[in-house]
């Protein structure tokens, strides 16, 4: 499969500000994009996935799900090359699932190669994560009966906001981690300070622009973004000097990439039985979660990760083993990682002035507006009109089976007039038109065709095959050989030939036909194929033109025995007149001769 991941957007004509695309020269028309979008953001348009911006998440799920790595997403290497050379400091802001993306080898060098790029600081978001949840935890403090929705995830809020915007109100008004630790940094080391935040989601570089989050970061990284970077700088991770990350060290608020990692930074149970906090990965959880949310009577606290498995599951790490895999490894280098440093975390930095008032002074506070965006429903007239174009008049018709990306056949119809899908994503719909124009073809096919099946009796029989032979369709049932010899159907069934090609005389019939015979199908489903082509007038006018030429040899034959008559008979009468001039000649001469005598 070729790769999928960042590109550059001028590989496509898309819009100058799309951070994700399709790339029209590897997309094959699969819908595996649309069946996995779960806000169904992908437009089909000419049979060619393209992805609607006002309807997308950048959950990043489709990069992750496209077989052939058809999606690409905006690279912003480039733009911190920029800020390394313009700005007075920039500060790296590495995500805490650096610890599932790369080896502990690889972790170990990853604070030297990065000063190596050009960074003068190299930090921890996880300080941002244990930020907010210490904030969270005073929210719920002053509300316990409250229902919240925590933000760390930009995808869940983006959905929230444009899809559920009835859940608007559970949100924690407060930043994600990653715009927390981006507001500390620029509150410590100044508002001059560039922040580049280095993680596995692609929904951040959307929440570094969103109005509702500034001040937040001036660009984000995947960690596969800086895989490709520090490659094409010739550096290696672990070639690297070992260093350690700059400012003060986290602890547990390195656990937010996955479930239960909020619960345990804020300091609450992480017991699976606990009822008051709950975590949801992975988009049909995370939808299914914050209904319940918002229909609870009780209270709740819903950590909700958009993608499967939580952030170890982010597009921009790379997937070399399966989730559960990182999610060991990601665990045992936290807890070894912790054990091992001397500096014991946020909670004792505070005996730094500078970081204590940083942390005091740096402003946590977000409020998300709803984005929802107005849709016009479309009457239900024209529904029914586009489900009948795709054979659904009644209920029974509609099979909900979800080949075509969409749960319900109604959905897929209201997509198709919002402009989101097409006809012919109906796979069964689509199967059913080629079996009747199959049908069709074979039905009205000039040659005779008959199949049978293994015993040689006939299953389907086209017209022209009834017009040959004087039947019916009601021939079916009946042994191949009430019509014709068997022993060439036997021969192929049997294994003998795999093809038969051979002239037939129905002398019952009247015909000359070419036979035709090959198999179909395979094990209990093997059929034979019998194609009779009628070549009975073919022959006729061979007949006719063998009598026609034998007439025209004839007549030329009796033209030549004239001619040659003709011939001798010029040649008899110029020996005549040759004889009679000689003779004459001769005559001549002997009197010419006589007078020249006297």
């Amino acid at each position: 499969m070729p790769p999928a991941g960042p590109g550059d957007v001028t590989d496509q004509a898309v819009g100058h500000d799309a951070t994700l695309w399709t790339n029209a020269t590897r997309c094959r028309d699969c819908n595996r994009c649309v069946r996995s979008c779960p806000v169904k953001a992908v437009r089909k348009e000419g049979g060619q996935a393209r992805i609607g911006p006002e309807n997308c998440i950048l959950c990043g799920i489709c990069v992750r799900e496209c077989p052939q790595g058809a999606k690409s997403y905006r690279s912003q290497v480039s733009r911190v090359e920029h800020l390394i050379r313009t700005a007075p400091l920039v500060a790296a802001s590495v995500a805490p699932s650096y610890m599932a993306a790369f080896t502990p080898a690889e972790q170990r060098g990853l604070p030297g190669v990065l000063r190596g790029l050009g960074f003068g600081l190299v930090a921890e978001t996880a300080v941002g994560a244990e930020m907010v949840a210490r904030a969270s935890r005073g929210l719920i403090n002053q509300n316990p009966t409250g229902r919240f929705i925590c933000t760390a995830c930009p995808a869940v809020v983006r959905y929230i906001q444009r899809y559920k915007p009835e859940a608007v109100g559970a949100l924690f008004p407060l930043a994600s981690p990653m715009t927390a630790h981006a507001r500390y940094l620029k509150t410590k080391y100044g508002p001059q300070t560039a922040v580049v935040f280095i993680g596995p989601c692609l929904a951040k570089k959307d929440e570094a622009l969103r109005e509702e989050c500034q001040p937040s970061v001036d660009a984000v990284l995947t960690f596969d973004e800086l895989i490709g970077w520090v490659k094409s700088r010739g550096l290696s991770f672990v070639q690297a000097e070992e260093s350690s990350f700059d400012d003060f060290r986290p602890t547990s608020g390195r656990l937010f990439p996955v479930s239960g990692g909020f619960a345990k930074t804020a300091g609450f149970s992480t017991d699976r039985l606990d009822w008051f906090i709950l975590t949801a990965t992975g988009p049909n959880s995370v939808r299914e979660a914050v209904d319940f949310v918002t229909q609870a009577k009780d209270p709740v606290v819903m950590d909700a990760l958009v993608c499967p498995g939580g952030c170890l599951g982010g597009v921009g790490i790379p997937q070399e083993s399966s989730r559960f895999a990182l999610r060991m490894a990601f665990l045992n280098s936290v807890g070894k990682t912790t054990e091992a440093e001397a500096v014991k975390g946020l909670e004792d930095a505070k005996d730094s002035d500078t970081a204590a008032s940083a942390v005091a002074a740096a402003d946590l506070t977000v409020h998300y507006p709803p984005d929802l965006k107005p849709i016009e429903a479309p009457d239900e007239a024209h529904i029914r009109e586009v489900m009948a174009r795709t054979g659904k008049y009644e209920s029974s018709d509609e099979l909900d089976c979800g080949a075509c990306g969409y749960n319900t056949c109604r959905e897929k119809a209201i997509a198709v007039i919002a402009g989101m899908a097409e006809i012919d994503m109906c796979i069964p719909f689509m199967r059913r038109s080629a079996e009747l124009k199959t049908d069709a073809i074979v039905h009205n096919s000039p040659n005779a065709i008959v199949i049978l099946d293994r015993e040689l009796k006939i299953v389907h029989v086209n017209k022209k095959f009834c017009e040959m032979f004087m039947t019916s369709e009601h021939c079916r049932g009946r042994h191949i050989s009430y019509f014709m010899d068997a022993e060439p159907y036997r021969r192929v069934i049997e294994g003998e030939t795999a093809r038969h090609d051979a002239i037939l005389n129905l002398s019952a019939y009247g015909l000359v036909c070419q036979q035709v015979i090959y198999e179909i199908g395979e094990a209990d489903s093997l059929q034979l194929v019998g194609i009779l082509i009628n070549l009975t007038h073919i022959k006729k006018q061979e007949a006719e033109l063998d009598v026609l030429r034998r007439e025209a040899i004839d007549r030329a034959e009796e033209v030549i025995d004239r001619q040659v008559e003709i011939v001798q008979e010029i040649v008899k009468h110029l020996a005549k007149s040759a004889a009679e001039t000689r003779s004459t000649l001769t005559r001549l001469t002997d009197l010419v001769e006589r007078k020249e005598d006297r």
